[in-house]
């Protein structure tokens, strides 16, 4: 791969990353938006379909048969499976099944599960909402994208994620490679301008086992291959050097070093 193609292709790789932190922050910010337009006491079913539901205790030490389970309808079966503490809240939550028969008319089922020793009034009702359709069960969808799409936001959200790490690694791969094939020319791009005693210091991709030493004399060009000014370098690593400028040489983002010949 030549120094061009490997610039044309991190560039393009550039770009593409930049869409998928777009779509990232447009579905993560659809999924989160969709979570408070919506009591977490609300689930949203089909006739005939089965879910699983959570709500709280309280008391750690409660059973299955300390609970009750009031407004009940006949053709919606709640079934409490376990009583596990709850990892985030403390204390303990209820787990359940819920059947809903396929004969159940659509509408708003509220029910209420709490332990004995709790007033039925002062416990807030799941709402189970029992849509007729395929339609209008995904017309219920507080997200965008799950009601246009019928895909789940928080899924599309982690493929972006994955899309732009798997971007960043590449963008990443073929800076690598750039650098590479300019050392080979003698070249490289400066990645830090800093004040220096007498003037500017700036350090670039070029060491030892490029060949440079101290007291190399270097051109400095800007982002268009003008020239600009000389610089000397003071340090040298393996893969890195350090070298003085004159205050008043304009360097900028995208200036690079020439080792002269």
């Amino acid at each position: 791969m030549t120094q061009a193609q490997a610039e044309a292709w991190r560039d393009a790789l550039s770009k593409l990353g930049t869409l998928w932190c777009v779509l990232l922050a447009v579905t993560l910010l659809d999924a989160v938006i969709s979570k408070f337009r919506e009591p977490p006491q609300v689930f949203h079913v089909l006739a005939g379909e089965t879910i699983q539901v959570t709500g709280p205790v309280g008391d750690q030490t409660a059973k299955i048969h300390d609970l009750i389970i009031s407004g009940n309808p006949p053709t919606v079966a709640i079934n409490v499976d376990a009583i596990r503490p709850s990892f985030w809240f403390g204390g303990a939550m209820w787990h359940a099944r819920v059947a809903v028969s396929s004969t159940t008319a659509a509408g708003d089922y509220p029910v209420r599960i709490h332990a004995r020793e709790v007033p039925v009034d002062k416990v807030q009702a799941l709402h189970f909402v029992v849509h007729a359709d395929a339609a209008s069960y995904q017309q219920s969808f507080k997200s965008v994208i799950r009601r246009v799409l019928g895909l789940s936001p928080w899924w599309l959200t982690l493929a972006w994620a994955l899309c732009a790490v798997g971007t960043f690694f590449g963008v990443y791969g073929l800076s690598q490679r750039v650098d590479q094939l300019l050392a080979q020319q003698g070249r490289a791009a400066v990645y830090l301008v800093r004040p220096g005693d007498e003037g500017q210091e700036i350090i670039f991709g070029l060491g030892s086992r490029h060949g440079l030493t101290v007291g190399n004399k270097l051109d400095v060009l800007d982002q268009a291959g003008r020239w600009i000014g000389f610089a000397e370098v003071r340090k040298v690593s393996e893969d890195d050097g350090l070298a003085w400028v004159n205050a008043d040489c304009p360097v900028g983002p995208g200036a690079m070093v020439v080792v002269k010949r």
